[in-house]
């Protein structure tokens, strides 16, 4: 221990929760507690006797710390010190420190005091914090809405240009901490809004009701000088409020237009079974059917004014923007792809953008139409498939039935597929397709037994989607394929050819 030292180190400082390390004056550890023996990631025999130097990243704040052994200075051991420390397993760390100089019987420094505190957690979440303060800061400036922050209290915390723009008679009021209440009066003092047939008090009340509620319900506002504003507000976790403002008036000028122009378009529109839309330039439907309402799983309320692309993963957005940027140079664009609707259903489908021109030539929106075709293309799947397997020279003929029957079952959905053959009253398996192989061919069972006798007598093909409705179903071939009670089951069934007594089923 360091001559005039007194103090009992280990009991004073060796549970201690802080780092603790000692030097002599020639900067030597002479002590260390557990907590700095965890720190540096050493063990305390290696640390005592070493210098402190080993630790520094940053050799020229090891020589900086040189000044605290030249004699006392009280001002010098008050400040903090910020270090960079390379440890033991040669990871890094920051670290606050304070130091105490310790002396001799001489009153000479014998050494120093020193406890640390790791700080690379805080340190990094100031880092954390100060990029993401400066993000929100670019995002505020880069939005093209208005946008606005109230506290707890109902007092501004933060607001863009734009907001201030939107609503420029009220921007003397818009200062931090001022209440939305007071912004709000002095707004409808200085006439900025458009009450309608309210008197100003109950117009003010509902405004101030409606921002108090901030419940995400848009609001659509209209200002003295004609333009419309869309408002969003929403509370934030910490109780207070967060408004969108965005100047909706040109889109309310082109729906009011859109209603006319195609009040009876719509009820045509309506009537069909592709998407049909009519968007802006920026892709803010202006117009959507039935059929689109229906594949977005919305209403039209809900989905006009609103870029329907958002909608979609982003691979699909991608490509409706590219396509949307050809068709708005004035091109009519056709696009194939798969598209994942908010509805659950993925479909495969035709994409028509056709250019909207306005009276001077130019194009102002667009018309897309799309047309569901997952059924022609898997039909088409299908038939090349099929091709496939009846020109393959790789395949025997009963290797090809087979397939045939696989294929059948594929594209209609559907488990079990037979080819059988029936003589009087005799019906056989001859071919059979089956997921744990229940149908076996060579299994017999009497026709009467059998859906086939429905098919048999029919002069073309036959199907129901629900044989459980149907008496005859109700057979011990189904209840073979289906052991149980039968519920909803599809069954379909044709002659192979018209004049034998052969019959294909699935």
């Amino acid at each position: 221990m360091i001559e005039s030292i007194t103090l009992n180190l280990d009991q004073s400082f060796g549970d201690l929760k802080e780092c603790v390390l000692v030097t002599d004056a020639e900067r030597t550890i002479v002590f260390v507690n557990k907590a700095m023996e965890t720190l540096f990631r050493v063990d305390r025999a290696d640390l005592i006797g070493s210098q402190t130097k080993r630790f520094f990243a940053d050799p020229s704040q090891f020589e900086q710390m040189a000044d605290l052994y030249r004699g006392p200075s009280e001002k010098q051991h008050k400040l903090t010190h910020t270090i960079d420390l390379v440890l033991g397993d040669r990871s890094k760390t920051t670290v606050e420190v304070v130091s105490a100089p310790l002396f001799n019987a001489e009153r000479d420094v014998s050494g120093i005091l020193f406890i640390a505190r790791d700080i690379s957690e805080r340190k990094a979440l100031e880092n954390k914090l100060s990029d993401i303060a400066l993000t929100l800061e670019d995002a505020l400036d880069a939005i093209l809405e208005g946008f606005a922050i109230f506290d707890a209290d109902d007092r501004l915390v933060l607001c863009n240009d734009n907001y201030r723009d939107i609503y420029a008679h009220s921007a003397p009021a818009m200062f931090l901490g001022n209440r939305f209440e007071d912004i709000l009066k002095f707004g409808l003092g200085k006439d900025q809004y458009d009450t309608g047939d309210l008197p100003q008090e109950q117009w003010f009340s509902e405004r101030l009701k409606w921002h108090q509620q901030a419940d995400g319900k848009v609001l659509e506002q209209k200002l003295r000088d004609g333009r419309w504003i869309r408002i969003s507000e929403t509370r934030t976790r910490t109780g207070g409020i967060a408004g969108i403002r965005a100047d909706i008036t040109e889109l309310k000028e082109a729906r009011a237009q859109a209603e006319s122009a195609y009040k009876n378009l719509s009820l045509i529109a309506d009537n069909v079974s592709a998407s049909i839309t009519e968007t802006d330039r920026d892709g803010n439907c202006l117009f959507i059917n039935k059929t689109g309402c229906r594949w977005f799983n919305e209403s039209p309320e809900e989905l006009l004014g609103t870029r329907l692309r958002d909608r979609l993963p982003w691979k699909e957005r991608e490509i409706i923007r590219t396509v949307f940027q050809n068709a708005l140079e004035g091109n009519k664009v056709t696009h194939e792809a798969r598209f994942s609707f908010p509805d659950g259903v993925s479909r495969e489908c035709f994409l028509e953008a056709n250019p909207r021109l306005n009276e001077s030539g130019e194009v102002d929106g667009l018309v897309v139409l799309v047309t569901d075709i997952t059924d022609r293309k898997k039909t088409e799947r299908t038939l090349a498939e099929l091709y496939a397997i009846t020109s393959t020279r790789e395949l025997g003929h009963e290797d090809k039935i087979a397939e045939i029957l696989r294929l059948g079952c594929e594209h209609f959905d559907l488990p079990f597929g037979l080819i059988s053959h029936v003589i009087d009253e005799h019906y056989t398996i001859t071919h059979a397709q089956s997921p744990n192989g229940e149908l076996v061919p060579g299994t017999s069972f009497d026709l009467k037994d059998t859906y086939c006798t429905v098919a048999l007598s029919a002069d073309e093909p036959i199907a129901t989607s629900n044989a459980a409705d149907l008496a005859i179903c109700q057979t011990p071939l189904l209840r073979h394929l289906c052991p149980g009670k039968l519920h909803r089951r599809s069954i379909a069934g044709r002659r192979c050819r018209p004049w034998d007594d052969q019959l294909f089923c699935a």
